[in-house]
């Protein structure tokens, strides 16, 4: 494993130790610690002699991972329209992870079916090479396609039409109470409205 990080690291691509049981980061910064230094990977799998080679996605890495998960039930006859030809890593649950070019998304599947998942800014992925991580289709990232995109991106927020001013239940006492008093003063005798004003 240290092996293929100092290959990912040398072509550019910071990288940092993952547990191999659950893939979580080994390092307390999680995947802001990923690293192109290899004097800090050879610490690290001196350390961690069993980890598995994580790589931040998103801004510093130019991709997001699109996660079809297998075993949960995903199959690309899901999505609405075929994915383009991309760079594309079969994980050891059986899944893929299909890599694009980043354009901005962070982790929320948006509007994706079941099963589906995304890693972008403020995520990670492991990487082929890895115990049961293998490259299926070798080839750059590709552009995402704009109904793929469409369908992760959120929303734009629009705030709902202003409603007309309902009174509250307590306005009703209050009035009552208003008309009560100005029905007091107007039977009141002349020289006892000054008082009750």
């Amino acid at each position: 494993m240290l092996t293929l990080a100092l290959q990912l690291a040398t072509a550019g691509t910071p990288v940092f130790p993952c547990r191999p049981e659950n893939k979580r980061p080994y390092t307390s910064n999680g995947f802001k610690s990923a690293s192109v230094f290899p004097h800090v990977l050879r610490r690290w799998w001196s350390d961690w002699p069993d980890a598995l080679v994580g790589m931040p996605t998103g801004e510093r890495t130019n991709v997001w991972v699109l996660d079809m998960d297998s075993y949960k039930g995903a199959t690309e006859a899901d999505l609405p329209h075929a994915l383009p030809p991309t760079r594309t890593v079969r994980t050891r649950s059986g899944g893929r992870h299909f890599y694009f070019h980043h354009a901005g998304l962070g982790n929320s599947p948006g509007r994706l079916p079941a099963a589906w998942d995304v890693r972008g800014t403020g995520g990670y992925c492991l990487v082929a090479g890895n115990p049961g991580y293998t490259l299926e289709v070798d080839m750059p990232p590709a552009d995402a396609p704009e109904w793929l995109v469409t369908l992760i991106r959120p929303r734009p927020y629009v705030p709902r039409p202003s409603q007309p001013y309902q009174p509250q239940s307590h306005d009703r006492y209050v009035d009552a109470a208003v008309r009560a008093e100005l029905a007091a003063l107007a039977g009141a005798a002349p020289g006892r409205r000054a008082t009750r004003l």
